[in-house]
């Protein structure tokens, strides 16, 4: 018989688990509606003890289903990379591109922070890119490093002020990605690479949050920690324009 049709004092510890085996196995919920469904279950239990409808939980000693460690979000290759910041630079077609793609790859700006950017907020003198907090998701000012990489890719684009990005980046992007050879985009692809490359060279998880303009680590371990060696990080950084 259905769980649903029993009455609730008769539901003992091994209806709620087969239960919630069924939930995840043959209705194929996701782990987070599984787990929904446990704590307000839990709830339930607990709101019938209450009222005097039962006076057992049967899911007292019952563990909360756990979810699988989420793998790291994918980055770009060192191979793509050089490609990608190759065509920008040597095709007329791309080449407004390139600015803007240098400062995600090696600032680590979310692509919005990025399409807002203006020149002016480039501080040239101080070595560092000013990122606004009314243009920032955080809402919170912040200074990125101009790293010497970025900066030399930065200079013969350099200008005062006005819009950094092209118009129509994201369709021009997707252009520049086609002819760079690109097929499979990870998700977010700058700024975790920029993320994984720079923990893996700095080796200071709090400089990395703090130019990714988080306030703790968790982000940073959460979505930024592929794998980068140390040799490909120092490679990531030495990505100079050969022309």
């Amino acid at each position: 018989n259905s769980i649903l049709s029993q009455d609730i004092r008769s539901i003992r510890r091994e209806d709620i688990q087969r239960l919630i085996d069924e939930l995840s196995t043959s209705r194929k919920l996701s782990i987070d509606s599984v787990r929904s469904y446990y704590t307000y279950s839990k709830l339930l239990f607990n709101f019938s003890i209450q009222r005097g409808y039962s006076t057992e939980n049967p899911m007292a000693t019952m563990k909360k289903p756990e979810k699988a460690e989420e793998l790291p979000d994918q980055i770009l290759s060192l191979k793509q990379i050089q490609e990608i910041l190759r065509v920008a630079h040597e095709d007329p077609i791309h080449r407004e591109l390139l600015p803007v793609v240098a400062i995600q790859l090696f600032a680590g700006l979310r692509s919005s922070e990025a399409l807002k950017l203006d020149w002016s907020e480039i501080k040239w003198d101080s070595g560092h890119i000013h990122v606004l907090g009314k243009k920032s998701k955080s809402r919170k000012n912040r200074y990125v490093t101009i790293q010497p990489v970025l900066l030399q890719w930065l200079e013969s684009y350099r200008q005062e002020i006005g819009k950094v990005a092209p118009t129509g980046y994201h369709e021009r992007i997707k252009s520049l990605r086609k002819a760079a050879g690109i097929t499979e985009w990870p998700r977010n692809a700058f700024r975790h690479t920029f993320a994984s490359n720079h923990a893996g060279h700095f080796k200071d998880t709090a400089l990395t949050s703090s130019e990714l303009g988080h306030a703790c680590a968790d982000t940073l371990f959460k979505h930024y920690r592929s794998l980068v060696s140390s040799e490909d990080a120092r490679r990531y950084w030495d990505l100079k324009p050969s022309v």
